[in-house]
Order: C-alpha cells, then structure tokens, then sequence
C-alpha cells in the first residue's frame, strides 16, 4: 500500500511541474508550434488535391448575436480552379 501512494505522490510531482514547465515555456511552445506549422503551410495550395468540380466552403458563419471578433455569413464556392464568395459579411473577406 505504501508503494501506491508513493507512487501517486510522483505521479502527482510530474504533473505539478509539467503544468509550471508549461506556464513557464507557454511563450516559447507557442512560437515553435507557430513557426513549425507557417513552414509546412506558407506556399501551399490545398485546392490543388481538390478533384475538379464544385465544392461549397464556409468562411464565416455568423451568429445571432453580435461580436465585433467573428465573420459574419459568408460562403464560398470554388468550381475548377476558380473561386466565387457569396453573402460575404463582415469579416469573411479577411477568413478568405
């Protein structure tokens, strides 16, 4: 029994100090994370793995209540390689 109970009590010491590791590093994971994830997706088209025809894309789906920090309505249709926006509220232009 005492084995248990050291052992939730290490167990319990890794958890405390991973959750300060993180607070301490937050600012740093964050920008390593970004840089990472910019590197693998700056340049990329997706809509070149599209199969030809029409795909519908939601850039905005507003809500009934307002906030100044959300796209408004906003819908996408992309058909071949080109791109149409329908309904674009506020905020859609930016998510596009």
């Amino acid at each position: 029994m005492i084995w248990l109970r050291r052992g939730l009590l290490a167990l319990g010491a890794v958890v405390v100090l991973a959750v300060i590791g993180f607070n301490v590093f937050k600012a740093q994971i964050a920008s390593a994370i970004f840089e990472r994830v910019l590197d693998q997706r700056v340049g990329v088209d997706p809509s070149l793995e599209l199969p030809d025809g029409l795909h519908v894309y939601l850039c905005g789906t507003g809500s009934p209540m307002p906030d100044s920090t959300r796209a408004g309505p906003c819908l996408g249709i992309m058909a071949g390689r080109r791109a149409y926006g329908f309904d674009i509220g506020s905020g859609g232009a930016r998510n596009l």
